[in-house]
C-alpha cells in the first residue's frame, strides 16, 4: 500500500474532513480508518452511531470506485465530511465517473444471492437522508446524531 497510501489527500479541519485518494477496492479501509478516528476524536459519543456511519461511508465509497470509476486507480475518488451543529454528520462522496441515472433505480429486493445492488436499502434503513447530483456520480448523505 506505500505507493497508494502517499498518493492519499488528507484535510482536516475542525468540523470537516476531506479525504482524496486512488480509486482501488484496497484503499476504502485506510479512509474508514481516517474518518472514524476523525470522528471519534471531535465528536464524544458517537461510538452509538459509528456502526451506521461507517456503512454509508464503505457502501457510497464501494460504489464510487467499482461502478463510477470501474476500479480505475489513476482516477479519483473524494470523501467530504462535514460536522453541522455537532448534531448532524454530511458525508460527500465524489467519483470522476460518467455517473448513473439514479431516477430510474429498481428498488425491488434482489435475492440474496446478488452481490450488489443494496446500497440504496442501506442508505435507507442508515441515513437521516441521501440524494445524488443530477449527473450521478456525487453521493450526498445526511446522519443525524
Amino acid at each position: 500500500m506505500g505507493d497508494q497510501k502517499k498518493a492519499f489527500r488528507v484535510v482536516q479541519e475542525l468540523d470537516g474532513l476531506f479525504v482524496g485518494f486512488p480509486s482501488c477496492m484496497k484503499n476504502i479501509d485506510e479512509v474508514c480508518r481516517i474518518a472514524d478516528h476523525y470522528l471519534k476524536e471531535r465528536l464524544p459519543g458517537i461510538s452509538d452511531h459509528i456502526f451506521a456511519l461507517n456503512l454509508l461511508m464503505r457502501e457510497g465509497l464501494t460504489n464510487a470506485v467499482r461502478h463510477g470509476n470501474r476500479n480505475d486507480s489513476k482516477k479519483e475518488v473524494c470523501l467530504s465530511i462535514n460536522l453541522s451543529g455537532r448534531t448532524w454528520v454530511h458525508m460527500e462522496i465524489r467519483d470522476q465517473g460518467r455517473g448513473f441515472d439514479w431516477k430510474k433505480l429498481d428498488m425491488h429486493r434482489l435475492p440474496d444471492t446478488e452481490d450488489h445492488g443494496r446500497g440504496i436499502p442501506i442508505m435507507e434503513q442508515y441515513a437521516s437522508w441521501y440524494r445524488y447530483n443530477d449527473k450521478g456520480n456525487v453521493l450526498y448523505i445526511g446522519k443525524e446524531i
